[in-house]
């Protein structure tokens, strides 16, 4: 006999169906077959002792409230009926239920209706046509519901009229209204009147028009349309493949891009075995372990991108008059300077520190003349993201195209320009270094930037600003170059004490007794990138000894790579030796130029060696004399 058994809703406990309140959380179960016991036993009238009514468990003799189906400690039933009844539904697996096949069996399954109608439904027949009352379906399928219950919208409406035009066109099959009103009241569904939705047209004329064209299908024949033979396939069956396949192929295309996408700034890299690894930008030129087999891989620096050949011959044109002696003549104008600092200083604003001025700043070119020299600004400064450095190269060359002309200054294609003639040129001085015997301006503090180089420009108007321009060392080489040989001012920076050509200081080395030469004014070299140097020795700043980097190298003074070569003792003062590094231009001359032999002629070296037999023989004829004085000594005691 198969038993039955509830759960309670609330605590989820498996209880028999005669238990009127769950024994666990005091939950009144609301059934049918308890339904009087419970409205009699509500949850207030349930006595304390059958709440507190426990039985022991046939497993693990533990006590397990009444009325629950398993116990508490082994999960076991309590009850034996019941545990054969869960094997038994354990052993017979629920059947599975397939959809029908096909309509028609889904159809048959369906009970027949019955349909009767007295009213007209607000349907208008026409003349000759009778309402015959109700009439009814039997034994019909479901899909013909369907075809025979008639819209009134798609019921054709016919007057006398329209009788008349379409009788040469109305088919034998299709009935006209005499035909209709004298059919019988009650019509079996075998035998159902056909009603026509739409013209019929006869059978010649069928067969003339497009087999292609849609035709209405009968009302009693729309069933048919509805039923399928039992070994064709359907089309949802058929294509269900190639959907599946198709929505497999959209989502691995889906995941293969997303894969692909990286965040912003990374990249990937393969370890030596093959694993993918993201790393980011900052990652490149480093080594890491792979976080799947540890093994070290290396990161790649970033390859420089090729310019494109517009740009390098662009650049190549710009730079032609800042870096080369070589100049660009425009006309009149020659010796163009590019990316000049042009600094407008307000006195009274002024913070003397050194580099207060290094990034006030705005980038000019000069171009020089026998009349003066010409300042323009290319570009308003401050332009948004920066890109008016963009549009540089091409406002250069109108320019140059614009002098070339000859076309007057005024009219010039650039945001602003000066012009200062050489009658304005005395007061035109040098203000960074200050010259020897002039008072600073700035009190010899470097406020344009250490090693640099400032000239003041003659005031053109009243404002209370002056005006600057700082060089490094190679471009106040050409701007002093462009005053003496365009503008005439020969004398110009001649006392300033700037080196205006590379000057060396000789010293010999102490250990290979070799000749050092070394940079004079080094700063300004080091400040200016234009300038590459080496080092080629170094000097104690205690007492000045001198030592090249060769014989440095042999004698491992200061270790092998001179790390610790100013706290090194000076072979010399035996104190610290100090960092003073003695540097010179690569590539100079200088460098490989050997000391000359000192020259000595015949004379001087016969005279030498006389000198020397001498000086032998009179050493050998002391020593006997010596000899002998020994000996009488030694006798005498």
């Amino acid at each position: 006999m198969p038993v039955t058994f509830n759960q309670c809703p609330s605590c989820k406990s498996m209880l028999l169906p005669d238990t009127p309140v769950c024994p666990t959380c005091k939950h009144v179960m609301q059934n049918e077959g308890n339904a009087n016991e419970v409205g009699q036993n509500t949850l207030e009238g349930v006595s304390v002792e059958d709440q507190d009514q426990e039985v022991e468990c046939p497993g693990c003799g533990e006590m397990v409230r009444s009325g629950l189906v398993r116990c508490w400690n082994c999960s076991g039933f309590m009850r034996e009926d019941i545990a054969a009844a869960y094997r038994e539904m354990k052993s017979r697996p629920q059947q599975v239920i397939y959809s029908p096949e096909s309509l028609q069996e889904a159809q048959a399954d369906q009970e027949a209706f019955e349909f009767e109608e007295d009213d007209e439904e607000g349907f208008e027949l026409s003349t000759g046509v009778s309402s015959s009352g109700s009439f009814s379906l039997k034994n019909a399928p479901a899909a013909a519901d369907s075809a025979t219950s008639i819209s009134a919208n798609s019921v054709q409406r016919f007057t006398p009229e329209q009788d008349q035009k379409h009788e040469q066109t109305e088919s034998e099959d299709a009935p006209i209204a005499e035909d209709i009103e004298s059919q019988p009241e009650s019509v079996d569904a075998s035998e159902e009147t056909v009603y026509p939705l739409a013209e019929a047209t006869s059978d010649d004329a069928a067969k003339s028009t497009d087999e292609s064209a849609p035709t209405e299908t009968p009302v009693s024949n729309r069933g048919d349309a509805f039923k399928r033979d039992e070994n064709e396939v359907s089309h949802s069956e058929a294509t269900g493949a190639d959907v599946l396949l198709n929505i497999a192929l959209e989502e691995e295309r889906e995941s293969g891009k997303k894969r692909n996408k990286l965040a912003p700034g990374m990249f990937i890299v393969y370890c030596p075995k093959g694993h993918r690894i993201k790393v980011r930008e900052k990652h490149r030129g480093l080594t890491g372990r792979c976080p799947v087999c540890k093994a070290t891989f290396h990161v790649p620096k970033e390859e420089p991108k090729p310019k494109p050949t517009e740009e390098v011959d662009n650049e190549g044109k710009l730079d032609e008059g800042s870096t080369d002696e070589q100049t660009i003549v425009t006309g009149d104008y020659s010796g163009w300077m590019q990316d000049v600092c042009q600094h407008q200083v307000d006195p009274s604003r002024l913070k003397l520190r050194p580099g207060s001025l290094t990034k006030e700043f705005v980038p000019a070119e000069i171009a020089f003349s026998k009349e003066g020299v010409l300042i323009c600004e290319l570009t308003k400064s401050g332009s948004l993201f920066g890109s008016g450095a963009k549009k540089n190269p091409a406002i250069r060359e109108e320019i140059y195209e614009h002098l070339r002309q000859g076309i007057s200054i005024e009219k010039l294609p650039c945001h602003k320009h000066r012009f200062f003639s050489t009658e304005n040129f005395s007061e035109l001085r040098i203000v960074q270094p200050c010259p020897p015997g002039q008072t600073s301006l700035f009190h010899d503090i470097p406020v344009f930037g250490e090693a640099r180089i400032a000239v003041q420009m003659p005031r053109m108007d009243e404002s209370s600003e002056l005006e600057f321009l700082s060089f490094s060392l190679s471009q106040f080489r050409q701007f002093a170059n462009g005053m003496r040989s365009v503008c005439g001012l020969v004398e110009f920076a001649a006392d300033a004490g700037i080196p205006m050509e590379a000057t060396y200081e000789v010293f010999k080395c102490h250990y290979t007794s070799k000749t050092v030469p070394a940079l004079d004014q080094p700063e300004y070299y080091k400040a200016d990138s234009s300038f590459e140097l080496i080092s080629v020795g170094y000097q104690c700043e205690k007492c000045g000894l001198v030592m090249s980097e060769e014989g440095r190298t042999a004698e491992k003074f200061g270790g092998a790579k001179a790390k610790s070569i100013a706290k090194a003792k000076c072979p010399g003062c035996e104190g610290k030796f100090g960092s003073l590094v003695l540097e010179a231009l690569k590539d100079d001359p200088i460098l490989s130029l050997e000391p000359e032999a000192e020259e000595q002629t015949e004379d001087e070296t016969a005279e030498s060696t006389e000198t020397d037999n001498v000086e032998i023989s009179a050493v050998t004829e002391e020593t006997p004399a010596e000899e002998a004085n020994a000996d009488s000594d030694k006798k005498s005691e």
